[in-house]
C-alpha cells in the first residue's frame, strides 16, 4: 500500500476543519497552521472561510457531531466535489460518496450543509493552490518520512499493507479511516521532520487493530501498546516518540480510563506532570496489563 500525499479532497476537508475551533478530542485547531494558511490564501477565500468557521463554531458550541471528524471520507476528490458543489449534501446520491455510510451519517446533522457549502466555495482556489505549491513540497516530505516509516514497519508489521497518507493541516496528529491512515506533512508550518509521521502512523494502526470498542479504549491500548514496542526503535525514532507524547494534553483521556478502572489515579497523575518519562511509563503499564 506504501506512502502517499493524500488527495486534494481530503487536503481540503482537514484545511478547513482546522480552522473551527472543537472542543472534542478531534479538534485539528492549531494556530500556527491558520496563521501560515492565512498568509497564502487570497482574500475573498479568507473571507468565507473564516465566517464559515465563526458560524460553525457556534452551531458546535456544545460539541461536534462524531461523523464531522470522518468528513475526508465523504467524496474521494475535488472533481467529484466540483460536480455536487450546486446540490445539497443532503440531495446527493449515496454512490457519488467515497464512503456511503459517513454521507448517510453526516448529512441529518447539524451544520454539515454549512461545512459543504464552505469547502465547495474554496475548492477551485484551494486545487490550484495545492497543485501549484502544496504537492511538490508533499512530494519532498514524502522523501522524508519513507525512511523512517519503513523502520516503523519493523516495529509493527502491519504497517506494511497499511496505505499511508500525508495532509498538510494535521501537524502532529493523525486519523485512521477504514482504508488508509492519514498524518500530518513535515512543513515549516509545525516544525516537524520525517520522523513525527512516522511514530503516528504506528499509533493509529495500533487504534485500528486494537479491536477495542471506542475511543477511550482503543486510544489507551495504542498508545500503551507503543510505547511498549518503541523500545526496539533506533534512538533517533524513540526520541520523536517520548517528544511527541510529552506534547499531548492526556488528561481528559487519563481521566476516563481512571473511571473506566483501568488506572490508578496515582498513575494518571504522574503520567500528566512527568511528561518525558511518559513512555517509559506506558510501558510499564503496558507489561503489567
Amino acid at each position: 500500500m506504501g506512502l502517499h500525499l493524500t488527495d486534494d479532497f481530503t487536503d481540503l476537508a482537514l484545511h478547513v476543519l482546522a480552522h473551527v475551533r472543537l472542543r472534542e478530542a478531534g479538534n485539528l485547531f492549531d494556530r500556527r497552521y491558520v496563521d501560515w494558511a492565512s498568509d497564502r490564501t487570497a482574500p475573498l477565500e479568507e473571507e468565507w472561510l473564516h465566517e464559515g468557521a465563526e458560524a460553525l463554531e457556534k452551531i458546535w458550541a456544545k460539541g461536534a457531531p462524531s461523523m464531522v471528524h470522518a468528513w475526508p471520507e465523504v467524496f474521494e476528490s475535488l472533481e467529484v466535489l466540483s460536480s455536487v458543489a450546486s446540490v445539497e449534501l443532503s440531495a446527493v446520491p449515496l454512490e457519488r460518496a467515497r464512503a456511503p455510510r459517513v454521507l448517510e451519517a453526516v448529512r441529518s446533522a447539524p451544520g454539515v450543509e454549512l461545512l459543504h457549502a464552505t469547502i465547495c466555495a474554496l475548492g477551485p482556489w484551494f486545487g490550484q493552490w495545492r497543485r501549484e505549491e502544496l504537492e511538490p513540497r508533499g512530494h519532498e516530505a514524502v522523501a522524508l518520512v519513507r525512511p523512517w516509516l519503513e523502520e516503523a514497519q519493523t516495529l509493527i508489521p502491519t504497517l506494511a499493507d497499511a496505505r499511508i497518507e500525508l495532509a498538510w493541516a494535521l501537524g502532529a496528529r493523525g486519523r485512521a479511516f477504514r482504508g488508509r491512515i492519514v498524518v500530518g506533512v513535515p512543513a515549516a508550518w509545525n516544525g516537524l521532520d520525517g520522523r513525527t509521521p512516522a511514530v503516528l502512523a504506528m499509533h493509529e494502526q495500533l487504534v485500528r487493530g486494537s479491536g477495542k470498542r471506542g475511543y477511550v479504549a482503543a486510544e489507551w491500548a495504542a498508545l500503551t501498546g507503543l510505547a511498549a514496542v518503541i523500545c526496539d526503535a533506533s534512538a533517533p525514532l524513540r526520541r520523536a516518540h517520548a517528544q511527541w507524547l510529552a506534547s499531548l494534553g492526556l488528561r481528559p483521556l487519563l481521566e476516563a480510563v481512571v473511571k473506566a478502572g483501568w488506572l490508578e489515579r496515582d498513575d494518571a497523575e504522574r503520567l500528566v506532570s512527568e511528561r518525558d518519562a511518559r513512555s517509559e511509563a506506558l510501558a510499564v503499564l503496558h507489561a503489567e496489563g
